[in-house]
């Protein structure tokens, strides 16, 4: 009989407020709309109390007078598909052992008494025993869409542990029960261990329906595990439609997700909806057991590696080596930004769509002051740019990180960027090197983790105090956000050679942790990863192949790309060494010596002699013509300039001869203390600020 009840759909409100007496009527109204005229006919009275008891605004509101031992109430008799109990069930029910029998029976009554909760049927032989008590069909509806949400903090909705000490403190015997071989423990702790254990979750899914089953693909695949009604709909395909009272019930009693009413606005995230989660441990189970592995369905794998390092390294090189001059408006002519892109790795790469490499070299180096303008608008290269190519590679990469961390969003978002890239960084940093995921597998991780901690990082407070003067706020929605992230991720990330991307077609199918990016985001690298060995070849016909896979060549690569001419970066880097690379890295300041030890000490076997040979032509070929500034000492005659030759060679001046009566300083020697040494021998020095005459002449005169 109990489960019969049970198991019955509880009728309509019109239905049942139509049963009941004016006197009754009169009473859920003084409750729920005591403020106005009273209806003068019951019919009136009913259609009133219809909208405004099925309102949910005016729910939520009503609500709030409600004891917790009435909201309690209310809870168990909506966990019923049919929103019905029997008295007996109610009764017996653990969930109010903090409750006298008779607190509970006054509590019935007191719901009854506001229109939250109706008898059926009358007293039988059994009398009270017979009764059931049930929450009209429509209003319930209404008051599942919210009854917990407001009480479950945004963490718990997250994560299978914190929501089930949330959901099931008060009945561990309900988390048991959940569990896919129950144990019979009544102490909660244990049963929270064993609720997140990967092969539990594993069991727990494959007792779904079929049905279910590929509701929780569809949600895994294309929202990550958090799924608007509006956006499943929109990507269900051939899913079962939207049910929240079907979709709720498997997964909580599965303990595998839920189904809540969030309402995000006041974060700043346009979320008004009834929306599916599943827990982060299920989607990462889910992904890891019942989905294709990425890496089986690549057709390309493309990587980055150091060459963004490798082109600031040359873009500054050349600035050193060259006169550039700036337009008025201070860009670079065009016919040096030609010569430029031409020569950059960066350039060559069809994956990196709409960047100009140039460009956003250019600017970095502006940005963080590795060239200056000089005023008359030539480009120079400052100390600290003179310092790049020496700095350590895990420094280039942690400066090359912060600048892309701190470009807003491709929409001008930079409210809610930092903290999803924190998240996304702190995500990346703890998988697997060389392991490839699906590409939005990171992004809707990050995502989830960003909005499971709204409260705690107090984002409504700085989203109210940094907009709500503002004209317009931003508003990003769940997918929104994670599309932003994943941009930044094939986009920037790539760019630094943190992470490689798998081409499934012409679309970024996965994604895999490099072990440069494992250097980026502070690990350090198993032994075997991080000993290259010796991981080049040199032929004869001055091609040099590089094997990537076999230790951290990073380093080496940008040593490479400074005298050899980067011909692919496949799972092979070839390399050219040509007259023109080799002539440019010469002039660029790179020394011949440099150029053979590095082939030397790298390759597996010994260098070609031919290469040896015209490495070493071509960097004779070049030539140097040295530009300084000299101070330049004449004298009347040749027994002076020895008096002033000998004096200089005491004080430890560089200088040099010119002819018997003229010898060069450099320009920055100090003419105040030669003076005072050539003064005690009776030599004096015109065109100096120190002579007595005060004469000005652009050199020193004896």
């Amino acid at each position: 009989m109990a489960e019969a009840v049970r198991a019955r759909r509880a009728p309509s409100l019109e239905q049942l407020l139509r049963e009941r007496s004016r006197a009754e009527l009169s009473e859920y109204f003084a409750f729920w709309d005591g403020n106005g005229p009273v209806p003068k006919t019951s019919e009136e009275l009913v259609a009133l109390l219809k909208v405004v008891m099925t309102e949910e605004e005016a729910v939520r509101k009503r609500l709030k007078f409600l004891s917790r031992k009435l909201v309690d109430l209310l809870k168990f008799l909506l966990r019923d598909d049919g929103y019905t109990a029997n008295r007996e069930q109610v009764l017996g029910s653990r969930l109010f052992n903090y409750m006298s029998q008779y607190e509970v029976e006054a509590a019935l009554n007191a719901l009854q008494k506001r229109g939250f909760v109706f008898c059926l049927g009358e007293r039988g032989k059994n009398g009270a025993a017979d009764l059931s008590f049930a929450v009209p069909q429509d209003l319930g509806d209404v008051l599942s869409a919210f009854l917990w949400d407001e009480e479950c903090p945004l963490a718990a909705l997250f994560h299978v542990r914190e929501y089930a000490k949330h959901a099931f403190a008060q009945d561990p015997a309900g988390l048991d029960a959940a569990l896919s071989k129950p144990s019979g423990a009544a102490e909660l702790e244990p049963l929270l261990q064993r609720i997140g254990e990967p092969e539990e979750i594993s069991s727990r899914l494959r007792k779904l329906e079929p049905e279910l089953l590929e509701v929780v693909r569809i949600v895994v695949a294309e929202t990550g595990g958090f799924a608007p009604k509006s956006v499943y709909e929109r990507v269900r395909k051939n899913a079962p439609r939207w049910d929240r009272r079907r979709f709720k019930r498997a997964l909580e009693s599965a303990v595998l997700g839920t189904v809540r009413h969030l309402a995000l606005g006041e974060y700043g995230i346009n979320q008004f909806d009834d929306t599916l989660v599943l827990f982060d441990e299920v989607v990462e189970v889910f992904r890891r057991e019942f989905c294709a592995d990425p890496s089986t369905e690549l057709d390309e794998i493309r990587t980055c590696g150091v060459d963004l390092i490798s082109d600031i390294a040359n873009f500054l090189s050349f600035v050193a080596h060259n006169r550039i001059r700036l337009t008025l408006s201070g860009q670079i002519y065009r016919t040096v930004t030609k010569k430029l892109s031409d020569d950059f790795i960066l350039s060559k790469k069809p994956e990196l769509g709409g960047l100009d490499a140039f460009d956003y070299i250019y600017e970095f180096c502006v940005r963080h002051k590795l060239v200056l303008t000089r005023p008359d608008r030539s480009l120079h290269i400052t100390v600290k740019g003179r310092r790049w190519e020496i700095e350590p590679l895990e420094r280039k990469l942690r400066i090359l990180l912060d600048s892309a961390f701190a470009e807003r969003m491709q929409d001008g978002d930079a409210f809610h960027a930092p903290k999803l890239r924190e998240q996304l960084l702190a995500i990346l940093a703890t998988q697997e090197v060389g392991r490839w995921f699906d590409a939005m597998a990171i992004p809707f991780a990050s995502r989830s983790a960003y909005l499971a901690r709204l409260e705690v990082d107090h984002v409504r407070d700085a989203f109210q105090n940094r907009y709500q003067y503002a004209p317009t706020a931003v508003m990003r929605d769940s997918v929104g956000l994670s599309q932003a992230l994943f941009h930044w991720l094939k986009d920037r990330l790539y760019l630094l050679g943190i992470v490689d991307l798998g081409f499934k077609g012409d679309r970024v199918h996965a994604i895999r942790l490099t072990p440069l990016g494992a250097r980026a985001l502070g690990r350090t690298l198993p032994a075997e990863q991080a000993t290259a060995g010796r991981p080049i070849m040199v032929n004869p016909d001055f091609e040099v192949l590089l094997f990537p896979e076999e230790g951290d060549t990073y380093d080496l690569i940008t040593r490479l790309d400074r005298f050899a001419e980067r011909v692919s970066s496949d799972a092979v880097y070839r390399y050219r060494v040509t007259e023109a690379s080799v002539e440019k890295a010469i002039a660029e300041g790179l020394d011949v010596a440099e150029i053979l030890r590095v082939l030397s000490e790298n390759a597996r076997a010994a260098i070609p002699q031919n290469v040896v040979y015209s490495v070493k032509e071509w960097a004779q070929k070049v030539r140097f013509v040295s530009a300084r500034k000299m101070t330049v000492l004449r004298g009347r005659n040749r027994e002076i300039m020895d008096w002033v030759l000998k004096s200089l060679a005491q004080l430890g001046v560089p200088l040099e001869r010119l002819s018997p009566t003229a010898i060069v300083v450099e320009d920055g020697a100090d003419l105040a203390r030669i003076e005072a040494d050539l003064a005690r021998e009776g030599i004096f020095l015109e065109g100096h600020h120190g002579h007595p005459n005060g004469h000005h002449r652009p050199s020193g005169e004896l």
